[in-house]
């Protein structure tokens, strides 16, 4: 049986529900998987995940004495040192965004598969596009997270060699749609819902996914939320000066970080969502958010920019509203939570449309069949 090592930078293993699905196709298709991890905590120790997958977490030195979010190269090339004695006894390695861009640059030439799950943002001067150059003929695939983003990358003349670049969606599995695991905020969760309905967000941390003005809506139309994950820094405080504390500590439950597995018992009984993105950068404008297909799989309407991918999406499935901006206009997101509020049901979604947005092997394995292949 051939082995492969992921390596990845995450919050959490069991936040990270990318590197969940593409480790459990990879064993399906008969390989064996590891994972080193570069923890946000730092943290140092080995185990396995909740899905069955062997990890060791690696501690950084430098991120002990260097500043956060500063010196980032130091810190990941350190992670490269750490683990390159121990990348030699694997038949390929399996590297997670872009942070992990050194490991295909060092290791040998066609050993490494380099999955990006966001648009490389750091490839964007003349010296860094040979860089990623370099990286793409020492490769032995690339994968993008969709489509728009690899023609994107395609148009600004950063890929060329098209055969090596793959697309595996973000679809949501079996496993999320069928779990019923509960997270430590459950019971407090289903005293705050009782009988009514509610909206549910997520990933509500930048300006650039608009947390103030889809909160503002939701309270503006008398909606209440479950709100999962973190929300940017002084966006409760306005809200609470604007609406009141008592109004939004009724109407806003915040769960914080969960793990991914729990968020479907969230969000099975929503109304409907909001998925927004600005257009401040081309990675938010061709987003495709993982949150967006667990909705629409989860037959709970949405709420969307006009991003391309997610706009055709929802329009191609009639399943939501779409936005004629990006959510900068609040009255006319206001009025579409309002027409959601009271029409939600009217977003029905037909069972075999669905079925193309449902994680299988099937890319996996077209991906690994190429790397076979052309594996020296």
């Amino acid at each position: 049986m051939k082995r492969i090592a992921f390596v990845v930078k995450t919050a959490g293993l069991e936040f990270d529900d990318r590197v969940r699905k593409e480790a459990l196709s990879i064993r399906s298709i008969g390989y064996d998987v590891t994972i080193f991890v570069q923890l946000n905590s730092n943290l140092k120790e080995t185990g396995t995940t909740s899905y069955g997958i062997a990890y060791e977490s690696i501690e950084l030195e430098t991120r002990n004495f260097l500043p956060s979010s500063r010196f980032l190269l130091i810190k990941a090339f350190e992670f490269y040192l750490r683990l390159r004695g121990r990348l030699n006894q694997f038949d390929y390695v399996w590297c997670h965004e872009e942070y992990t861009f050194i490991f295909p640059l060092l290791i040998a030439k066609n050993k490494v598969i380099w999955d990006l799950h966001e648009l490389p943002i750091r490839f964007n001067t003349k010296f860094m596009q040979i860089v990623y150059r370099a990286i793409e003929a020492r490769c032995l695939s690339i994968v993008h997270a969709n489509k728009y983003r690899l023609q994107f990358l395609k148009n600004t003349g950063l890929v060329r060699k098209t055969e090596k670049n793959f697309v595996i969606n973000n679809y949501p599995d079996d496993r999320f749609l069928k779990s019923t695991i509960k997270s430590s905020v459950n019971d407090d969760f289903i005293k705050w819902k009782g009988q009514s309905n509610y909206v549910y967000l997520q990933g509500l941390t930048t300006s650039k996914r608009l947390p103030y003005n889809t909160l503002k809506a939701v309270l503006t139309a008398k909606c209440r939320a479950v709100i999962v994950g973190n929300i940017e820094k002084g966006v409760m405080e306005r809200l609470k000066e604007e609406f009141g504390e008592v109004e939004v500590q009724r109407r806003l439950f915040l769960t914080g970080m969960i793990e991914q597995m729990a968020i479907r018992n969230l969000l099975i009984d929503a109304q409907f969502t909001i998925v927004l993105y600005d257009d401040s950068t081309p990675n938010n404008r061709y987003c495709e958010a993982n949150r967006l297909y667990q909705s629409i799989l989860s037959r709970v309407p949405v709420i969307v920019g006009a991003n391309p991918p997610m706009a055709q999406l929802v329009m191609s499935l009639k399943c939501g509203v779409v936005l004629d901006d990006f959510g900068d206009d609040l009255e006319s997101l206001t009025s579409a939570v309002l027409l959601m509020k009271h029409k939600s049901q009217e977003y029905t979604v037909n069972e075999r449309k669905l079925e193309q947005l449902l994680w299988s092997d099937t890319q996996v394995f077209k991906l690994m069949t190429y790397v076979e292949k052309n594996h020296d």
